[in-house]
């Protein structure tokens, strides 16, 4: 009888042992993951040059939706018909 009892606690030990490391998987994977991500974005935020004023001021000149539909070989007059361009305060001060 003893040795049945230890069987059982022996398997219900493995068991837990197998669920805890399936269910403790994802988070250890998740955690080496951040590491090493972690570190390549480090070194490759050092190892990239700085992002120039003109760089900074082509990305925040706005959309390319225009050009999209150039490209895509099926442009919409009149949806460029319809755009009206605005200069901000800074390109308005800029041209006066």
């Amino acid at each position: 009888m003893l040795a049945a009892s230890t069987k059982r606690a022996a398997a219900r030990h493995a068991a837990s042992f197998v669920t805890s490391r399936i269910m403790l998987t994802p988070i250890t994977s998740m955690q080496q993951t951040r590491t090493i991500y972690g570190g390549l974005y480090k070194m490759a935020k050092k190892m990239m040059p700085r992002m120039s004023k003109t760089e900074k001021a082509a990305l925040d000149s706005g959309t390319v939706g225009f050009d999209r539909d150039i490209f895509s070989g099926s442009p919409k007059l009149s949806a460029l018909d319809k755009y009206s361009a605005k200069l901000t305060p800074e390109e308005q001060s800029f041209m006066d």
